[in-house]
């Protein structure tokens, strides 16, 4: 690209040449040719965007950066994601595949600059179908990790509920792509690519809440299966479950060192550090988030338990020749187990581990023992919010009481 004067019949032109073809900027009298010179010496100083102006033209290089392909974007965003080691590996992978799942796949257009905020909420096509991205977003199947070929893979899963009806991912999920789809817009427009931020005011206001699952397991239910349970492993694992209220991923990380007498808690204790993750692969000192890593006190039946079970493990799962875990299953693995055993002795059970999650801090919570500082701690929640919102459950262990209440509400003589 370059500036240069010329003789066009009776005039001098002064040529802006882009990609070997002249653009006229300006023209001169034959007798001016000194001026042309000039002139031309003076708009190689004048800003680019001024020049374009001045043609009332399109910059080619403006022109091509609204042409970037979703393909590209994509491909550029996830990368980000993945080099940015502020966040945990697993939640990379999560942040990427909630595009990849339930976004990516519905997006028709194949440039960012010609996708609009209609096309992610409100496009209607010719028959009067809602077409828009959201829309697909809400419908879209739950996915989940599976090894095929020893390498990990994120499939689809279809699931039906009692009623025959496909089962959809659901409310926090998709708060979350549309979250992670705003995170890329931003993206886009950091790098100066044309796209309609529009998208970024959304919200999903309309989107119907989720109905809370109110189940808990029953108290008796969970004493007999801890009794009933014959494999000392899984004893305790059942145990460990309902007594700390753990996650799944952090029972599963759970280290031999993990488990001593805490002089100032003076009490047995486990250390929640270590956990699994999404891929069931194990992560010393990574939990979920920071504030879950904490001591949690055992009863001395559970601390018994648990070293029977460590003494009684000859060979425990190693990990960099330091890390010698207590349970040596994957989350699939012991969830699979868990469902046989409550299955086997005729115990209703649903969601797997969070049922004892549930159960123990709502057990915790009506005691009404513990501190709310105590609580959060032992929980590893920042606030009861989540408690409330997620967990808390009416466990009926004052029925005794409620019923004298009711019968004495009114007395008549």
């Amino acid at each position: 690209m370059k500036f240069r004067v010329g003789k066009n019949g009776k005039k001098w032109k002064a040529y802006w040449v882009i990609n070997k073809k002249n653009y006229t900027v300006s023209s001169y009298d034959i007798n001016r040719k000194t001026q042309a010179n000039a002139d031309c010496e003076l708009f190689k100083t004048k800003p680019r965007e001024e020049i374009f102006k001045i043609l009332k033209i399109e910059d080619p290089e403006t022109k091509d950066v609204n042409k970037i392909e979703f393909k590209f974007a994509f491909k550029k965003y996830y990368a980000s994601v993945a080099n940015n080691k502020e966040i945990l590996e697993s939640t990379r992978e999560r942040y990427i595949s909630l595009l990849q799942l339930h976004i990516q796949p519905y997006i028709s257009k194949t440039y960012i600059s010609d996708y609009l905020y209609i096309d992610f909420k409100g496009a209607v096509d010719d028959k009067g179908n809602s077409t828009d991205t959201y829309n697909q977003v809400i419908k879209s199947l739950p996915a989940k990790w599976v090894k095929v070929d020893n390498e990990w893979l994120l499939k689809r899963i279809k699931k039906y509920d009692d009623d025959g009806k496909l089962i959809t991912i659901d409310k926090k999920t998709i708060k979350d792509v549309v979250a992670e789809f705003k995170k890329f817009i931003t993206f886009c427009a950091n790098n100066d690519w044309k796209i309609d931020t529009r998208i970024l005011a959304y919200r999903h206001s309309n989107l119907q809440k989720a109905e809370k699952e109110e189940w808990v397991p029953k108290s008796n239910d969970v004493f007999n299966l801890i009794k009933l349970e014959k494999n000392l492993c899984h004893k305790a694992l059942w145990h460990g479950g309902a007594e700390t209220g753990c996650s799944l991923s952090e029972i599963l990380g759970w280290c031999y060192d993990d488990k001593f007498f805490d002089e100032e808690l003076s009490s047995e204790v486990i250390f929640v550090r270590n956990s699994l993750g999404s891929k069931s692969e194990f992560r010393p000192g990574a939990l979920k988030n920071g504030g879950r890593k904490r001591k949690v006190e055992i009863s001395n039946e559970l601390s018994k338990l648990l070293d029977d079970w460590m003494d009684m493990q000859k060979l425990p799962q190693t990990h960099a020749r330091k890390y010698r875990r207590i349970f040596p299953y994957t989350k699939s693995h012991a969830a699979d187990i868990l469902k046989r055993a409550t299955k086997k002795i005729g115990i209703e059970w649903r969601g797997a581990f969070s049922g004892f999650r549930k159960f123990s801090s709502s057990a915790a919570d009506q005691a009404n023992v513990l501190t709310d500082e105590q609580f959060l701690r032992r929980y590893g929640w920042k606030s009861k919010k989540t408690f409330a919102g997620h967990y808390r459950r009416d466990l009926n262990e004052n029925k005794d009481e409620r019923k004298g209440l009711i019968n004495n509400l009114v007395r008549v003589n």
